[in-house]
Parts: C-alpha cells; structure tokens; sequence
C-alpha cells in the first residue's frame, strides 16, 4: 500500500505540474493592454483559463476598476441566453471583498468577458489531455522498467528475499555475488515476458497530445522532423487552422474590450503574444521528389 501511495502521489505531482506549465502559456499567450493600472496584468486570461468567463467592473465607492470572476449561479439570462444580471466574486474577507460580492452588475455598469462562444474554461479541456499524458508517462516508465526485469520467476519461501535481492541487483547493474546458502533446484520455473521496448513509440504519442494542446490554444508547434516533410498544401492549411483557432479566442475578447472602452472610456485593446513562425516547408516536383535544397524524406 506504501508503494502504491507512493505512485500515486508521484503521477499528481506529475499532472500538477503539466497543468501549471499549461496554464502559464495559456495566461502569457494572449497580451491585453491599456487596462487600468490597479488590475493585474494576469487577470484577465487568469480567470478566462479557468472560469472561462469574467467581468469588467468599477468597484463601488472607490475610484478603482477590477476584473474578476463571475459568481457561480448569480447570472440572470434573457430569452436568448445573453446575461443581463450578475455578480463577481472576489475572495477574502475584507470590508471591499464584501461590497464587490453583495453588488448587482448588469450591462449598465459593467461588462461580461467570455473566452469563446460557449463560454467555456480552457482547463477543462487541457485537463482531460493531460491526464492522458500523465498515463502514458507511467506507461512509459513501465515498459522501460519491463527491460530491466522481464522475468516472473516462480521459487519457495525459503529462497523468496534472495532471489528478490539478485534481480534488484542485476536491474540496478551491480554485481551480485550468488548466496550459498540459495537452492536452485527450488527456483521452479522462469517466465519471460518478452515485453517490446516501445519508448519511442510512446514517447511520440506523449508529444502528439502536447500538439493537441498547443494547437488548442493556437500555438503553430510541430516536431522538426515534421516541419521538414511538410509541403506547401499541407503547410498553408496547417496555418488556416491555426489562424482559425486564434481569431476564436480572440473573437469574445475583443468584442469585450469594445464595449469595455463604450461604456468607461478606456482604451483596452487585446492581441497574441506568441510570435509568429515560419514552418520549413517541401514543394513537389512533377515527379513528387522535393526540389533541391528541400528536406529529404
């Protein structure tokens, strides 16, 4: 039971830590600008990652304007799901946090920011990825392990401690001195279980939901070896995507800070951080070889 805690403890600190390199990217890729001083820089993508909507406000009685997140259930929507009435919630317990969350906001007073149409969070997608690759990871620490110690060895009580010791020293690539007191005739059988080494194969899907990630969020990744073998055709569509994905991030955002501006007269503007790349890319001859200078297959 130790071990097995010991694991799983192992493979949380794993996912915790994927999750906060993710979140990282997500809340660095995007760059807003002219918002009010007194807001973290931060906010805005902070609160969209993880809530997948935000409100824009002026805090009451004080000449301070604040983003932060929308208070669960507090929504009132019209007849076209659009919300008309609502609530942030701020933490704490401070004479300020309790004036913002006690505070109707309504589009009078306030602007809603959603991260996409349906308004949802981009964690919970990156969630589900990651846990994939948090398993696979530990796929691949078994499989490795597995050609360190391919054997089921099947022996009697009696000789059970050194037979363990002789495996953990031969995986551990020491020495190990045969026991003269160790009966082979009570070591019953050997199973081989001729497992395949499969880290590369592996490793190449672990990279694959990386992509997937990074695409979601309209980062243009692909490993080298892809980028070289990629043709013109495969290139410019790879780049469509991309853009696609980036302007629907972008869309709800901008459509925010328009009436951000409106209604408080600011300048609020928003735009990727992330520069821009260059994929090398192969173009066809008539003969479907890649012309000179172009990356062989």
């Amino acid at each position: 039971m130790i071990k097995k805690n010991k694991v799983t403890d192992m493979l949380n600190a794993h996912k915790r830590q994927l999750m906060a390199q993710y979140e990282n990217m997500a809340v660095q890729m995007i760059k807003w600008t002219g918002l009010p001083p007194e807001i973290p820089v931060y906010a805005p993508e902070r609160w969209l990652y993880t809530q997948g909507q935000a409100t824009f406000f002026k805090i009451p009685e004080v000449d301070l304007y604040a983003i932060l997140p929308v208070a669960a259930g507090s929504v009132k929507l019209d007849i076209y799901g659009i919300p008309q009435e609502w609530r942030a919630f701020a933490v704490g317990d401070s004479p300020q946090a309790r004036l913002i969350n006690s505070t109707t906001l309504n589009t009078d007073n306030a602007v809603m920011i959603w991260a996409n149409q349906r308004h949802a969070a981009d964690v919970n997608y990156v969630e589900t990825i990651v846990n994939k690759m948090v398993a696979l990871d530990r796929t691949i620490d078994i499989n490795c392990n597995l050609q360190r110690k391919p054997y089921i060895i099947e022996t009697n009580k009696d000789n059970l401690l050194t037979v363990q010791n002789a495996v953990k020293d031969m995986s551990d690539g020491e020495q190990f001195i045969l026991d003269a007191g160790l009966n082979l005739d009570k070591i019953t059988s050997v199973f081989n279980l001729d497992v395949r080494f499969q880290g590369a194969e592996l490793s190449d899907q672990y990279e694959t939901y990386h992509d997937r990630i990074l695409r979601y969020f309209g980062i243009d990744y692909l490993p080298v070896e892809k980028q070289e073998r990629m043709v013109t055709d495969e290139a410019n569509a790879n780049n469509q995507e991309i853009e696609i994905r980036r302007e629907a991030r972008l869309a709800y955002r901008t459509y925010a800070c328009d009436d951000i501006n409106e209604l408080f007269g600011l300048d609020v503007s928003v735009e990727y951080e992330q520069p821009e790349y260059t994929a090398k890319v192969s173009t066809p001859t008539m003969s479907g070889a890649p012309k000179d200078g172009a990356a062989d297959e």
